[in-house]
């Protein structure tokens, strides 16, 4: 689907300073392990801990220490600037939004948009002056490259989100025909190998520029976001034309002194799709070696892993829709295959779809569920939902004319309303919060096992912080009391977590002993999500 990269064909008012004058905001509890609350408008109050219940069904869960299986590089989300023609859309809030997104709920990776490139230098418009730099694609003409939207994402991204331990350098897409680079269709009309060089030549310069202000190198690209379905951002449907891309973008950027840049590709509409176009990509020898993560989003609309109900109707029973597993089976089986990452890289219920309210625990359920699934049954290394940053005047500006309620983008992490000055963390992002919180880069997911349907688990080893974290979904309507017993390590001292629940969201749990019977419990409450750090020796 199309991520919300700002098309401005009306040029922009020349200033917002006085747009968001007035509104101070209140700290909410949402809190972060081991860090201070983010500034938000005020919250509901949230009770100290969870209610306790006189009677629960025993959940058993089982962690077994000595199986492993992929190690987790974290969680992440399309990442826009939200900054055109030198306008900040998010002005004062942005301090805040970049530690609800970055710190509370922890996303460590991105889709970071880097906009409209070949372009004058000098232009203000650089999208509606969009051009070749030149006639030879081996000779970069400094002044046909505009990296204005480079140095916003630079500065209005990763240079602050640095404060909170972020470090991706994810750029992209950086092959768009359907706007961006659009003169590229005429030029692989007349001149199919310059087109495969003009292409290398745009990917190049990217990475040069953002090496040579920034003395960073990337180290993981997204070529393309959805290149022959869904987007159609190659305007073609030629999986050999992906293949070749790769390869003579991948040789030139060696050429030229990035030896160590690989591909998130193909990230194609369908876990199907994605499959297929990267199984061709890897089957190359050539292209091969450019991979670094297969990449994939899981659409259609309306599919279960686009709606949130139908993820609680499936999975959330404990009846995984088959189709939909043995899709992600797929993928898992290809990456293993060629000893690649997974990355599903995108998913959202769709302008305008939504199946709950958006403060409905429902959405926390949900996605927290399907993560589970992405990581259990496709062994996907990262998760990603919609926008990492949204706000309502860049939605308002998208969707002109058509009626989409800005709230109805729970797909994405953090929505910005400008013009309320207020701060929301969608359901998805509390569900990624559950695990990127407590989970540090590199963390294993473990051989986990629960006895009730529906009670989905996953463990992980942290060895970083010396603990394994469980990650509970109660998707029943009654308490569920979570017996944890951890195998192949000795659980000690007290563990500490997190549980959301009906309108409570993160409320810490600290302080609790491990049971001398060996097991870790806590009673979750009905339609809840836990979260659970056991010190383990």
């Amino acid at each position: 689907m199309t991520p919300f990269l700002k098309v401005p064909v009306i040029r922009l008012m020349s200033t917002l300073a006085s747009l968001l004058m007035g509104a101070l905001l209140a700290a909410c509890g949402a809190e972060a392990p081991g860090s201070s609350a983010i500034t938000q408008p005020p919250a509901p109050a949230q009770p100290a801990a969870p209610p306790v219940y006189t009677t629960a069904d025993t959940a058993r869960i089982t962690v077994d220490n000595g199986v492993s299986y992929q190690a987790i590089a974290g969680f992440g989300g399309t990442t826009l600037p939200l900054v055109y023609g030198g306008v900040d859309y998010l002005g004062a809030l942005r301090p805040a939004a970049l530690e609800a997104a970055f710190r509370t709920v922890g996303i460590s990776h991105g889709l970071l948009q880097i906009g409209v490139t070949e372009a004058p230098s000098l232009s203000n418009s650089p999208y509606e002056q969009r051009r070749n730099d030149n006639d030879d694609p081996f000779v970069i003409d400094p002044a046909g490259f505009n990296f204005a939207g480079l140095a916003a994402l630079r500065s209005a991204i990763t240079a602050p989100a640095g404060a909170y331990g972020y470090t991706s350098l994810e750029l992209g897409p950086m092959i768009d025909l359907r706007n961006t680079l659009d003169w590229m269709k005429a030029v692989r009309v007349t001149n199919y190998n310059r087109y495969l060089d003009e292409a290398a030549e745009s990917v190049l310069a990217v990475l040069q520029q953002w090496r040579a202000t920034s003395g960073q190198t990337p180290t993981l690209i997204h070529l393309f976001n959805e290149p022959t379905t869904g987007n159609t951002e190659l305007g073609s449907t030629s999986m050999q034309e992906v293949v070749d891309l790769v390869k003579r973008i991948g040789t030139r950027l060696r050429a030229q002194g990035f030896p160590d840049v690989k591909f998130i590709v193909p990230n194609e509409e369908t876990m199907n799709r994605s499959r297929e176009v990267a199984a061709a990509i890897l089957a190359d020898p050539v292209a091969r070696p450019f991979v670094g993560a297969i990449g994939f989003h899981q659409y259609p609309y309306g599919s279960v892993s686009a709606s949130p109900r139908r993820m609680l109707q499936t999975s959330g029973v404990g009846a995984p829709d088959a189709a939909t597993r043995v899709e992600l089976e797929g993928l898992k089986a290809l990456a293993a295959q060629y000893g690649v990452s997974l990355w599903m890289t995108e998913v959202t219920e769709g302008p305008g779809t939504n199946d709950f309210a958006f403060d409905a625990i429902e959405n926390v359920l949900a996605r927290a569920i399907h993560i589970h699934d992405v990581f259990r049954y496709g062994g996907a290394n990262a998760f990603f939902g919609m926008n990492t940053m949204w706000d309502s005047r860049s939605h308002a500006e998208h969707f002109p004319g058509r009626n989409v309620s800005f709230i109805s983008e729970a797909s994405g992490v953090v929505l910005v309303d400008v013009e309320r000055a207020t701060i929301r963390i969608t359901g998805m992002g509390y569900a990624i919060g559950h695990y990127a919180r407590w989970l540090a880069q590199g963390a294993l997911r473990l051989e986990t096992t629960s006895e009730a349907n529906r009670v989905l688990s996953l463990g992980f080893r942290d060895a970083t912080r010396g603990r394994l974290v469980v990650v509970s979904t109660n998707a029943d309507s009654v308490p569920r009391l979570l017996r944890v017993r951890v195998a192949g390590a000795t659980a000690i001292g007290t563990f500490t977590g997190e549980v959301s629940y009906g309108t409570v969201r993160f409320a810490p749990l600290s302080g609790i002993v491990n049971a001398t019977t060996g097991f870790s419990e806590f009673v979750a409450p009905p339609r809840s999500v836990v979260t659970l750090a056991i010190p383990v020796r």
